[in-house]
């Protein structure tokens, strides 16, 4: 081990003393050295491309670290991170190791046959498969790397995962299949780079009918590729018109992208028809709606839809008839007058269910609590009726539990510009345990808030009335990494500084403490490697074989410390608190420094990841590295 490391250090003073002398000695008479030139020819194969050169020149310590990395993953218990961990090492190693890159490819397939679906009871709104999870990420590698295996596979998921999806995958929202979903998963993973290939993998997943999954895609293509999104939305009305729909939600889905791209309604199921399911986009999609771009299309739409609907059976029961009145309300909403034959049919076919079955919209009544929206109405006028109606039943609730429950109901929603209202109402709850939380977590938000309008010094006043240290730590990262525009190192160290002395205090096996300890990592990163390094060190002790850790999720943590009562998640747009954000600002010159930090997790799954993402980084840079040598050289 020793020795590898040494070659590997060996050659990068090698490769920085080519560039360097190529430099230092132009012009001059030397003896032989070999040039940039020289240097690149050096390492390229017959081929006269790189790969070569990336497995025997300065990447073998971490092909290695790769290869005992996947060898150690076959073994995992947890059979999803397992194929997924095998699959990108394959895709890693592809172009060096191609043999062994397929060995564990294929060992990922057979791991994520493994892959058991959890045993909660399925939600009413939306499911996912982890089979079908796991199955997507080595399909994905497969698909780039080894086509051939890629369509096996796809048709072998199709056979052997449907009757298990179907089984979890009944909510509202749910895709129509085990292969439509990994298709569309597939297909939002490719969107950015490659929209052809997600627009293939979309159309494809319309053998099985429109689900959900699909306006997602047909956003994310367009954002890329106008027309080649309104391509993939014909492929599905020549869907609808050849062979219908099995489900109302079909209509809506389709409808969601034409008029109102990032917002789903799905067909009532509720007995009152003023309450609907809406499915709304965390990050709403900066584009233009379908309609607006292509009217025409968006008429073909409503003629197509019409047909699908009016050739739908008659509901025989109370909840079809609701799904189906809710999706011919919604077209005719649309329709207006400039289709009066379209028109026409849907209204006839409404006044038949309605007559023929129990239902009966005019007897329902709004739900419980339900505070309907006044025409014309602000969204902030709104709000604030919204709160004055949870604080004035709080007022009158005898039950002490349940009136400190409707309080801090209230004060959560409050927002930052509402914060002085927030934290009096959250003043109002009895239990002291609940009114410290609820007032530490509106704090928390409007300190956020202050630190993304640049407002530094107002923040820092304000995270000090916090008494949540994990709340004021990220608070500290959040803005210390915000501050790296404004260049203020001063104030980044000194933010950082007590970010730091918080989390030294940190406890073993805490969530929201590793997540600080991997935004502080990536943080001290740019300005102090040292305590980087040694912050990766202490977080990765504070990692045990039970830590449960979300290993994608870059959010700041919110460490609410209370449950069950909603708020708005206000840091889904915060970063660098995951653990690939940690290893990925490390550089080459300091992999193992990180790798003895990342080894020393007890965690297999955790540990694996780190070890993947660290490589991963190192391995990008020395390609980047050497097309710049090639650059070099050609001029």
């Amino acid at each position: 081990m020793k020795k590898e490391s040494s070659i590997t250090l060996t050659v990068f003073l090698l490769l920085g003393l080519t560039v360097f002398s190529s430099d230092k000695t132009f012009g001059q008479n030397t003896e032989k050295k070999p040039n940039e030139k020289n240097a690149v020819k050096s390492v390229k194969n017959s081929a006269g491309d790189y790969s070569e050169s990336l497995a025997d020149v300065i990447n073998s310590r971490v092909l290695n670290v790769l290869r005992e990395t996947a060898d150690d993953a076959k073994s995992w218990d947890d059979a999803k991170t397992s194929a997924q961990v095998q699959s990108r090492i394959a895709d890693l190693i592809w172009d060096i190791d191609p043999l062994s890159a397929e060995k564990y490819l294929t060992q990922a397939w057979e791991k994520s046959k493994d892959v058991k679906e959890g045993g909660e009871k399925p939600s009413e709104i939306r499911n996912s498969s982890a089979r079908v999870e796991a199955s997507r990420e080595v399909l994905l590698t497969a698909r780039k790397r080894a086509p051939i295996l890629a369509k096996k596979w796809l048709d072998e998921l199709t056979n052997s995962a449907e009757e298990d999806f179907q089984k979890h995958n009944n909510g509202l929202f749910d895709d129509r299949t085990a292969r439509s979903a990994v298709l569309l998963q597939m297909a939002m993973q490719t969107a950015a780079e490659n929209p052809e290939a997600a627009a293939s993998f979309a159309i494809e997943s319309l053998r099985d009918g429109i689900s959900f999954g699909l306006q997602n895609v047909l956003i994310a293509i367009q954002e890329k590729n106008p027309e080649l999104a309104q391509n993939v939305f014909r492929a599905a009305l020549q869907r609808l018109q050849s062979v219908g729909i099995q489900s109302s939600n079909e209509i809506l889905i389709l409808y969601s992208y034409v008029y109102t791209p990032g917002r789903v309604f799905a067909a009532s199921n509720f007995a009152n028809p003023g309450q609907s399911t809406l499915a709304i986009a965390q990050n709403r999609p900066q584009i233009k709606a379908m309609a607006e771009l292509n009217p025409g299309l968006a008429q073909d739409f409503l003629r197509i839809s019409t047909a699908a609907l009016v050739r739908l059976p008659y509901p025989a029961d109370e909840n079809s008839a609701r799904e189906q009145t809710d999706a011919i309300n919604t077209i005719l909403s649309r329709i207006g007058n400039t289709l009066p034959q379209q028109s026409q049919a849907l209204r006839e076919r409404l006044t038949t269910i309605l007559a023929s079955t129990n239902y009966s919209p005019a007897s329902d009544s709004p739900r419980e609590g339900f505070v309907p929206h006044q025409k014309g109405e602000k969204v902030e006028d709104y709000r604030s009726r919204l709160i004055d109606n949870l604080v004035e039943k709080a007022e009158k609730e005898a039950n002490p539990l349940r009136r400190d429950i409707l309080y801090a109901q209230a004060a959560l929603k409050t927002n930052a510009e509402l914060f002085e209202r927030g934290k009096d109402i959250a003043g109002k709850i009895q239990d002291k345990e609940l009114q410290e939380q609820i007032t530490n977590f509106v704090i928390y938000r409007k300190t956020v808030a202050e630190i993304k309008s640049d407002n530094f010094d107002n923040a820092y006043k304000i995270l000090s009335k916090n008494s949540n240290a994990k709340q004021k730590a990220a608070s500290l990262i959040i803005g210390a990494i915000k501050l790296k525009k404004q260049k203020d190192r001063t104030q980044i160290f000194n933010w950082l500084s007590d970010a730091e002395k918080l989390f030294r205090k940190a406890e073993k096996s805490d969530e929201d403490w590793i997540k600080i300890g991997f935004g502080l990592t990536n943080a001290y990163s740019e300005n102090n490697k040292i305590e980087s390094s040694d912050i990766l060190r202490q977080t990765a002790k504070l990692i045990d074989e039970e830590t449960k850790l979300e290993i994608g999720d870059d959010d700041a943590p919110l460490a609410s410390g209370f449950s069950g009562i909603d708020f708005i998640n206000f840091l889904s747009d915060t970063n660098g608190f995951s653990l690939k954000s940690a290893v990925s600002s490390f550089s080459k010159e300091d992999f193992e420094d990180a790798l003895s930090s990342l080894k020393s997790i007890k965690n297999p799954k955790i540990r694996g990841f780190g070890i993947l993402a660290l490589s991963e980084k190192y391995l990008n840079d020395s390609k980047k590295n050497l097309r710049e040598l090639e650059k070099k050289a050609a001029k």
